[in-house]
């Protein structure tokens, strides 16, 4: 890590991502639609005042926990917008990924609930119109590449909804050698984020426990009763859609295996 001034004018505002501060030494992080639902709710200005206490989800006491084992360690949310170029230079930050086609399928349901039960965000105005040509993921996937009005609805339909629209890679937009000029403190794979969680926390040098949610409700996941999988078909029109997302996810789990191993890039 390295030091800065703890201020809060250095934060750049993430929602959905979190920032960690460690001995005045700022961490930024970035989850979309990644696992960040699992963590949300962690700041240390406890985001859930008196009245609220019943819906902080279960990260809130893991960050409390956290932040009592730190001292100066602070999670934070801020706002996706935000990209790693936007960043201070000399804050460190982690992220998390997830395979491109699950992330598909959950932003798409995530959307079409329109976050609900736990959070209630309306769909817009282009979100209404691809709800209404596709009632599931695996329909909008089947339709993407046709020919005709269907096909045409389907390239529009994903730039619209939520998470669908913007791939993981977008985050490190003008910073494409980042693993090498500026490496991140962690990368959280969603397919393993409790272990991933605990690997930090143990970075970290902290002995706290770092069990996510399970409760889908407080996770934010979706329930997949009735929904249909993505079919073949769905899943190469999405491997073709999301080419550069599916690379870039590769690279970031080669690049967790190789610290595994003790081959990666030392800090």
């Amino acid at each position: 890590c390295t030091s800065g001034p703890n201020r809060q004018s250095d934060a750049i505002r993430h929602p959905g991502s979190r920032r960690l501060r460690l001995a005045n030494r700022p961490c930024h992080a970035s989850f979309g639609a990644c696992g960040g639902g699992a963590c949300d709710g962690a700041r240390t200005d406890d985001p859930f005042p008196a009245h609220r206490q019943e819906r902080r989800p279960a990260i809130g006491a893991l960050a409390q926990r956290i932040s009592a084992a730190g001292q100066d360690l602070r999670i934070h949310k801020h706002h996706h917008r935000v990209k790693l170029h936007d960043l201070p230079a000399g804050q460190d930050y982690i992220f998390a990924i997830r395979s491109p086609e699950a992330r598909f399928r959950s932003g798409f349901y995530s959307r079409k609930r329109e976050g609900r039960p736990r959070i209630h965000v309306p769909w817009s105005v282009d979100e209404a119109a691809a709800f209404a040509a596709f009632e599931h993921a695996n329909d909008l996937a089947e339709a993407l590449f046709e020919e005709g009005e269907r096909g045409h609805r389907a390239i529009m339909a994903p730039t619209s909804i939520g998470h669908c629209a913007v791939p993981q890679i977008a985050w490190f937009e003008r910073c494409g050698f980042f693993l090498e000029t500026r490496p991140p403190l962690a990368i959280l794979r969603q397919s393993r984020l409790d272990d991933d969680c605990r690997a930090l926390v143990a970075l970290l040098g902290l002995d706290v426990e770092a069990t996510l949610p399970r409760d889908p409700l407080w996770a934010h996941s979706n329930r997949y009763e009735g929904v249909p999988e993505l079919s073949p078909r769905a899943l190469a029109n999405l491997r073709n859609w999301y080419s550069h997302d599916y690379a870039f996810v590769r690279m970031c789990e080669d690049h967790v295996a190789a610290l595994e191993r003790g081959q990666g890039r030392s800090r």
